[in-house]
């Protein structure tokens, strides 16, 4: 009996040196531990390129078989909305995939940047990867492609900028300079241009990006006839709009002001023509800020007469960076 009782003792004691011992090793060497169920665990921030400055978001299907619509195309340009939706694909992880047999194509992905990358999300949870010229195709999870789907929602916002506002001080010196060399009544007529030209876009902007955010509307093509827009459901629209305010910003820069105020204009006018070769309603959202800056903060400044209430009334308060921008 006390030779048996010495064995168990002796088993015990094995199987605490054995535990102890396999408790060490897991300490030392934390990476090992489930090492075949992470090793292919990839994130697709690892495919997304550096400085990324414009995305593409093309949706080409609804998820259902029959896919009966032109696809929709969206873009961004905005730094912080860029960040925002990198943001979300970054915490996307990426399992290599059982095969790659896509099914129906749901999301395009086009990141613009040092170099390009092209995600391409389809309805069985398959992504096919292009970056540096080699396409690799993954898996993801259910809650990952509907965080993809959620992402696709693109909202356009005119006046969402947290940088602080200029001091009193600064926005007069900025004004000094982009006045220089005017007369008081050809101050006076561009302060009225471009305010009106402000209003005008401001409101344009805000009534028709439900249908301007899609560069697949036709109603990106201008109209030939009467210049009245008609859509396929027969609403119709004044033709004008983009291309007017595009003509304003020309005429403003055959006005008598300085070389400084003209880099600005061309500025904003390559924005808002990029916007309408491109059918890509973010540059139009980029023009907007250059726009709204220079009026609010340089040129009226200070904003405080309103003969009618501005589209965005928060936009008063709102920032873009003009001054620091272009050094003013």
């Amino acid at each position: 009996m006390k030779k048996v009782f010495i064995i168990l003792v002796i088993i015990i004691l094995f199987i605490l040196l054995g535990i102890f011992i396999g408790k060490t090793l897991l300490i030392q060497n934390p990476q090992k531990v489930n090492s075949d169920a992470t090793e292919n665990i990839k994130r697709l921030q690892e495919f997304i390129p550096e400085n990324v400055n414009k995305v593409k978001i093309t949706i080409t299907s609804d998820g259902t078989e029959n896919n009966n619509y032109n696809d929709i195309i969206y873009y961004l340009t905005d730094k912080a909305q860029i960040q925002s939706f990198i943001d979300i694909y970054n915490s996307i992880e990426l399992q290599e995939a059982n095969n790659s047999n896509p099914t129906e194509l749901l999301y395009e992905i086009n990141f613009l940047g040092d170099t390009n990358s092209i995600f391409k999300i389809y309805s069985n949870q398959l992504i096919s990867v292009l970056y540096n010229d080699i396409e690799n195709f993954f898996n993801i999870t259910e809650d990952s492609l509907n965080k993809i789907t959620e992402s696709t929602n693109i909202k356009y916002y005119l006046h969402d900028s947290t940088l602080e506002k200029p001091s009193s001080t600064d926005c007069y010196n900025a004004q000094s300079i982009v006045l220089s060399g005017l007369s008081e009544s050809e101050i006076s007529s561009l302060r009225a241009t471009l305010h009106n030209l402000h209003s005008s876009l401001e409101f344009y902007l805000v009534d028709r990006v439900s249908i301007l955010k899609d560069a697949n509307n036709i109603y990106w093509e201008p109209a030939t006839v009467n210049e009245i827009f008609t859509q396929p459901d027969g609403t119709q629209f004044q033709s004008n709009g983009l291309w007017e305010y595009r003509d304003e910003l020309k005429n403003i820069l055959n006005l008598n002001i300085n070389e400084k105020t003209k880099i600005i204009i061309n500025d904003a006018l390559k924005h808002l023509q990029n916007s309408i070769d491109n059918y890509d309603l973010s540059e139009s959202f980029e023009a907007h800020k250059i726009i709204h800056d220079l009026d609010y903060w340089c040129i009226d400044y200070p904003i405080c007469d309103f003969k009618i209430e501005p589209t965005d009334w928060s936009g008063t308060d709102c920032y873009f960076g003009l001054i620091e921008n272009y050094n003013l």
